[in-house]
């Protein structure tokens, strides 16, 4: 006589029932689909990390911070901080702002910061320069 855990019968829906488990049309215990389940949760999980933090990588904005240091220091060699300092105070505040973020790895912001330090600094030293021409101080 068969143990009644290990035989194998028919089952309603038309599985094969045994003693550990329903078999389904693949050949795959309930136990067996449900880790290769979560084993798929886990590989797409991994695999969309991994696409996330490839995607979050930014350049670090090496150019665009020697370029605003060199706006920066024309426009300090050009006298902005005497003739045009609404325009120097802008452009160092942003420039000072870049350097934090470069500082704490935020490249985006930073790289946005230098770009409008540069801005700034050629401002503050044309407008200095016409200043400085304008009042007979130096001749361009």
């Amino acid at each position: 006589m068969m143990d009644r855990k290990n035989q194998k019968q028919r089952g309603r829906d038309g599985n094969v029932q045994s003693g550990n488990g329903t078999t389904g049309v693949a050949g795959l215990t309930d136990q067996a689909r449900a880790a290769s389940v979560r084993f798929l949760v886990w590989a797409f999980g991994c695999l969309l990390v991994i696409g996330l933090q490839a995607g979050c990588v930014s350049m670090i904005p090496v150019d665009e911070y020697a370029i605003a240091r060199a706006a920066m220091d024309g426009a300090r060699d050009s006298e902005a901080p005497r003739f045009a300092p609404a325009l120097w105070y802008r452009a160092e505040q942003a420039y000072r702002e870049g350097e934090a973020f470069f500082r704490n790895r935020a490249y985006d912001e930073a790289q946005e910061r230098f770009v409008m330090a540069r801005n700034l600094a050629e401002q503050a030293e044309n407008a200095s320069r016409l200043a400085r021409f304008e009042s007979g101080d130096f001749a361009p």
